[in-house]
């Protein structure tokens, strides 16, 4: 079994090109409930940005008893004290907007951040369900995620990594990251790039 997170304001048919892989299992991850979550020792997970994240949670809780987790834009690392002080600053004004703009006002902000400048623009959702994501967004902080980059030094045959190579930011964390990774052209939305995220995996027998 493949099983798919997709990402921050995301939808599960972000990831369904990968269904040509095996059958799969797409979780929305605004009613996703980790603790439910269970997984064979063969099984693939696979999550883009934030579903890459919540998918190495899930691997060091289940103790790496998988087969592979592939995370395509994610962070793997921990941050550092003023990384992470700025972060929560960033993550409590990006959360007071989702509770206060309307949906246009703040898919606008949201799009024309500069990590997302190599990408299309995502389609706005309703203001209610924009509530709900800002309950996910709290939920999945970047500022509270432990370090997974160690994990990934020891268990280098269960892990693959996946980044844009337009996407500067999360390019710069990979290359100094001393962790093996592969690049596809592309930006921080990797989704929107399908069939060069097949050709990787196909060339490097990923899956």
């Amino acid at each position: 079994m493949i099983h798919l997170f997709h990402g921050f304001l995301g939808h599960p048919d972000d990831l369904k090109f990968l269904e040509q892989f095996g059958q799969t299992k797409s979780y929305d991850m605004k009613s996703f409930d980790e603790n439910e979550f269970k997984a064979e020792p063969n099984d693939i997970l696979i999550g883009y940005s934030m579903g890459g994240r919540v998918a190495l949670k899930l691997a060091s809780k289940l103790g790496y008893k998988i087969k592979k987790v592939i995370i395509l834009s994610s962070n793997p690392n921990s941050l550092t004290p003023s990384e992470r002080q700025s972060r929560l600053v960033w993550e409590e004004k990006t959360k007071n907007e989702m509770l206060t703009l309307n949906s246009s006002e703040f898919f606008r902000s949201w799009n024309a951040l500069g990590i997302f400048k190599n990408d299309r623009p995502i389609a706005e959702i309703s203001s209610d369900e924009l509530k709900i994501w800002a309950e996910v967004f709290e939920k999945y902080r970047l500022s509270d995620q432990a370090d997974y980059l160690q994990d990934l030094k020891n268990h280098p045959d269960q892990f693959a990594w996946i980044v844009g190579d337009l996407d500067e930011k999360y390019l710069n964390i990979a290359k100094t990251s001393g962790v093996k990774y592969y690049t596809i052209n592309a930006g921080h939305r990797l989704f929107q790039r399908p069939q060069e995220i097949i050709n990787v995996i196909n060339e490097h027998n990923l899956i």
